[in-house]
């Protein structure tokens, strides 16, 4: 099962205004790297070029909204405004100004850029950056984007050697290149977390590295990492996500009873409460309308409750933030969702969520007969949902 953490479009009104380089890089930036007068200028133009680039994504991705009541299926061309910053990477400019232009390739990407980079520009942007390098600064949310471009390449040039050099050798390719990357990952984040002289750098590439261990089951690591970053960067705004997720005391853990909850069926007006499902195995869905993953699950979900729905099973899912027309709309012409729903209309700050500590979505859990947590967030990542549940029915 994908998951991700859920971008909620906030419409704003934004006005473009030329603003000075002093209010883009940091006196501890400028002091540093002490830029010449051209680079600055140079800066100053890749910022608001791309202030007016994301002004037209705000404006196009808030007209599809209106229209459509969410962003699914939303399209943008962002190739003319990465042709614009790989200009700047591959020039002959001063090394901070290609720093900052390479600082915007994220953004790009997180607007839906899917468009492979070829390897040589990943290589260049490698190399402008040393982990102990001020200009990580600038925008952290680059951390893991530069670290997966690190690691996919090593295992690229891997197993390019193999076949060009050593094609005769039939050694397990698969398993060699997960250590790799388990090694580079490890070698990048905690090279930053060792080296950068800046504390959010530091907390965000441990949170990182947090995360990738929860994705490799290196739970005992990711707890010895876990306190360090609670103990020493939990004022430290951009992991929130982190210590709300991976807190090894979360109540979602395997083996906690469910949090208490306290809902109305979204249509019949149900009093939705754990109770509601004593005796029997339900799968609890945070989920949105406005989330293609949690769209694209439903498939399965609906195939699943149609074969255990006689077997002491249900489905209750937490809409997070769904308007009721939108909801009316999606069950007539999307899914129908056979099973209950109950809204959460103050999303995240709803005191379900905040019970449950939902800080991505879709998000499942599975619940026993008893009210056990069973199944959590952590063992459905990347796997089939009816491939983790059906060992309870068969036992």
């Amino acid at each position: 099962m994908i998951r991700i953490i859920l971008v909620l479009f906030v419409f704003v009104n934004i006005t473009l205004a030329q603003v000075s380089v002093s209010t883009i890089l940091s006196p501890e930036i400028i002091k540093i790297k002490n830029p010449s007068d051209e680079s600055l200028k140079k800066i100053e133009t890749i910022h608001n070029n791309m202030e007016i680039y994301n002004l037209d994504f705000q404006s196009k991705i808030e007209k599809y909204y209106k229209i459509n009541g969410n962003s699914i299926g939303f399209e943008f061309d962002n190739k003319k405004q990465f042709k614009f910053i790989e200009k700047y990477i591959l020039s002959n400019a001063d090394e901070i100004v290609k720093q900052y232009a390479a600082m915007q390739i994220p953004k790009i990407m997180l607007n839906g850029y899917h468009e492979n980079i070829d390897t040589y520009t990943k290589k260049e942007i490698l190399k402008m950056f040393k982990f102990n390098d001020i200009m990580w600064s600038l925008d952290t949310q680059a951390i893991l984007f530069f670290s997966n471009w690190n690691t996919n390449i090593a295992i690229e040039e891997y197993v390019y050697s193999l076949k060009g050099l050593y094609s005769f050798v039939t050694g397990d390719i698969q398993e060699k290149s997960k250590e790799m990357m388990i090694s580079k990952s490890k070698e990048f984040y905690l090279g930053l977390y060792k080296e950068n002289p800046d504390r959010v750098v530091k907390a965000v590439a441990l949170s990182n590295y947090i995360d990738f261990l929860h994705l490799h089951n290196n739970i005992d690591e990711a707890n010895k990492y876990f306190t360090i970053i609670e103990n020493n960067f939990s004022d430290v705004k951009e992991i929130e996500f982190t210590l709300n997720r991976f807190a090894p005391y979360k109540p979602t853990t395997i083996g906690n009873h469910v949090p208490f909850f306290s809902g109305k069926d979204t249509r019949s007006s149900l009093a939705i409460i754990p109770d509601t499902f004593k005796g029997k195995y339900y799968l609890i869905q945070f989920w949105s309308i406005t989330c293609p993953p949690c769209v694209a699950e439903m498939g399965e979900l609906h195939k699943i409750h149609e074969k255990y729905k006689n077997n002491n099973f249900e489905i209750l899912s937490f809409s997070m933030g769904d308007s009721q027309v939108n909801l009316d709309k999606f069950w007539k012409n999307k899914w129908t969702m056979p099973w209950y729903n109950v809204s959460l209309t103050n999303n995240w700050n709803d005191d379900i969520s905040k019970s449950f500590s939902v800080t991505a979505i879709p998000n499942l859990l599975f619940i026993s007969p008893d009210g056990i947590i069973v199944e959590n967030e952590d063992t459905f990542r990347d796997k089939n949902i009816e491939e983790v549940i059906s060992k309870h029915f068969n036992n």
